[in-house]
Parts: C-alpha cells; structure tokens; sequence
C-alpha cells in the first residue's frame, strides 16, 4: 500500500477547511456545501487560535435528518445533526493509515490537526486518488526493472550503493 503523508495530499489539495457553527440552521450548512461542492464541514467553536474542532457534519447527516426526523429542517440547528465524536489524522500519518481509520470508523471525511489546530480536511476519493497514483508509479518502476530500465549500482565497500546509470540487464 501507499506510505504517502497526508501533508503531502494537502500540498497538492490544499488546505481550505470549511467550518460552520453548531448554532447555524442546516438550510444554511447545506447550502454551503452545495455552493463549495463539499461533503462534509468542520464544526468549530472559538475564534482564531482557540478555534477548536466540535464536530463534523457531513451529507449523511444533512439526508439522515431529513428522512427520519420530525423536526422541519428550517428549525433544526447543526448541532442537531451533527457527529459529535470526530476523529481526526495528523499530517504525519500515511494515506494507509487514514483508510484503516475510515474503514474502521465508517466515515468518509477526516479531520487533519497539528498541536491541535486544523490545517484541513481529506476524504476518501483524496485517499483513493492518491492510492492510485502511487500504484501507478510503483507498476511503472516495476515494469522498468522487468524490462531491464533500471539503474545500474556500482558496490563501494561498507554496504554502499551509488547509482551510476541506466544499463542494460548482465548477460
């Protein structure tokens, strides 16, 4: 599997994190999420620095909300629906790491914090693009080494290697 940092999902992603208060009505949360083609939002309490993550709602919830219960949608709050219990990943962890996490939680969004501030927000089609990228680049080293395109290594005593170039494979 892929060993990927997360920190280097967010490099080419980006790390936007979209928030919405637990006291916003989910009309609003919906049409955020609409309007940013998002699937989930970080539910935050504090300002600034202090800014602390509280939940997170996602379109299972928003749709969970609406099939079930029987309160009109214009009176329900983000606190409401929200998941109260978020898991979240470091950017030191490895996408490996992140889907084992989905998997086990059953979610699709997570969280990334370092020493305790959000810095974003990865979901699984992140994972599974970046999966997939990193599969395709280890069947092309793969097939090149079959091929005999790899890198000659010259021994230099003590266990050193260097890399000296393309050659063909020894005869």
């Amino acid at each position: 599997m892929t060993n990927t940092k997360i920190s280097e999902i967010l490099k080419t992603k980006g790390s936007d994190v979209f928030t919405v208060d637990a006291s916003d009505d989910i009309q609003s949360c919906a049409q955020q999420m609409v309007e940013r083609k998002v699937g989930a939002l970080i539910v935050t309490s504090g300002k600034g620095a202090s800014r602390r993550i509280s939940g997170i709602v996602s379109e299972r919830d928003l749709l969970g909300h609406l099939g079930v219960r029987d309160c009109p949608p214009e009176d329900a709050k983000v606190s409401d629906i929200m998941t109260r219990d978020v898991v979240a990943v470091l950017p030191t962890n490895t996408v490996q790491e992140a889907m084992a996490i989905m998997t086990t939680k059953r979610c699709r969004h997570l969280p990334v914090v370092d020493q305790e501030q959000i810095v974003g927000l990865i979901s699984i089609g992140d994972l599974v693009k970046q999966a997939a990228s990193d599969h395709r680049a280890e069947i092309h080293y793969l097939t090149e080494y079959i091929l005999g395109n790899y890198p000659a290594v010259e021994h230099r005593g003590s266990g050193i290697f260097t890399a000296i170039g393309t050659a063909a494979p020894p005869a």
